[in-house]
């Protein structure tokens, strides 16, 4: 036969303390001195003692547990947020729930359902589909909810998020010091608000030097590889093409690099590109592709931290303000660069 696990009512006895008191410590629900903490810190250590988490939540009213909602696990950027994420809630004794929804606000909704049925303390929700806040979030005002990676309008819960028009800013004063002041972009679909972000921060920094950009070299395409392909080839077999793109996305890139070689055009030497989004296999890339890098994992502890205060202060509490993005030299810019 096992031991018998030790209870709190053994712990109390230990620290010569109430069982109250050993509450209070494992379940940060009162303010305890240091000193008495200390022993009963000292008694948990010397018995083993492992408290039940469905009886710490019946206590607290807490499981502990965040949902994490996200459009889609495969994109490397919500990797990297995962991991900021952890790095802040799992010292603090949370777990995780990912819940997946391929950007469908039917899955948003089913994975919501679940989320609440699982008690989960908050959200963090990583690149949703634009219609959640028409659809799902007028059934969450009881659980704090932070938003990463898109704004979204009237949104009552804080978006931590880059600054994405300083990156496109960066991007095109980088052009210029190549010596390219004729330059397009490839962006994804406009009603995601962090691709209108970006254009409009393209726009912003063009006509801060004066430089026209033509309507035939902004292209808005299907937020994939496919969609990247199909603008590349539009924008080369234009009659005047630009010395440069901005793309707004990695997989927007993945299919421009490869309209490239098809229409007989080399990178940096006929076309600097710059692209939004740091990932593995962009310093691999024949060439080396320049990159405006988004803080990602950073994101993730930004909005960990963020709902951590909330569930804190059981209130609201002001968004962040935007990540800057760093811009990360290769050659599809300027050759020289390494």
């Amino acid at each position: 036969m096992s031991p018998t696990r030790p209870t709190m009512r053994d712990i109390a006895d230990r620290a010569g303390v109430s069982k109250a008191t050993v509450s209070h410590v494992i379940n940060g629900t009162r303010f305890v001195g240091e000193e008495t903490r200390d022993n009963v810190l000292r008694a948990i250590a010397e018995l083993e003692y492992r408290p039940s988490a469905i009886a710490r939540s019946l206590a607290t009213r807490r499981t502990q547990t965040i949902g994490v909602i996200s459009s889609d696990v495969s994109f490397p950027f919500l990797g990297e947020s995962l991991l900021g994420i952890g790095d802040v809630l799992r010292p603090k004794g949370y777990s995780i729930f990912l819940f997946h929804t391929p950007g469908l606000a039917e899955r948003e909704i089913e994975n919501l359902d679940l989320a609440l049925r699982d008690r989960v303390d908050g959200i963090i929700a990583l690149a949703t589909s634009q219609r959640w806040h028409a659809t799902t979030y007028a059934d969450l005002k009881s659980i704090p909810i932070v938003f990463m990676d898109r704004p979204f309008d009237r949104l009552t819960g804080p978006y931590v998020g880059p600054d994405n028009a300083g990156g496109a800013a960066l991007a095109v004063e980088h052009f210029l010091q190549c010596g390219m002041t004729e330059i397009g972009i490839l962006t994804g679909p406009q009603d995601l608000l962090n691709m209108g972000e970006r254009l409009a921060g393209f726009r912003e920094a063009m006509a801060a030097r004066g430089l026209p950009v033509p309507d035939e070299w902004i292209f808005s395409s299907p937020l994939d590889a496919d969609g990247g392909y199909a603008a590349m080839m539009a924008l080369l077999a234009r009659p005047r093409r630009p010395r440069a793109v901005l793309i707004n996305s990695e997989q927007l890139t993945l299919g421009a690099l490869r309209a490239l070689p098809e229409a007989a055009v080399r990178c940096p030497e006929d076309l600097g590109l710059i692209s939004f989004d740091e990932y593995p296999w962009a310093a691999v890339a024949c060439p080396p592709l320049t990159t405006v890098r988004v803080p990602n994992r950073e994101m993730g502890r930004t909005a960990a931290q963020t709902l951590l205060t909330m569930l804190e202060r059981g209130e609201p509490v002001a968004a962040p303000a935007p990540l800057p993005c760093e811009l990360i030299l290769r050659r599809s810019c300027c050759a020289a660069h390494t």
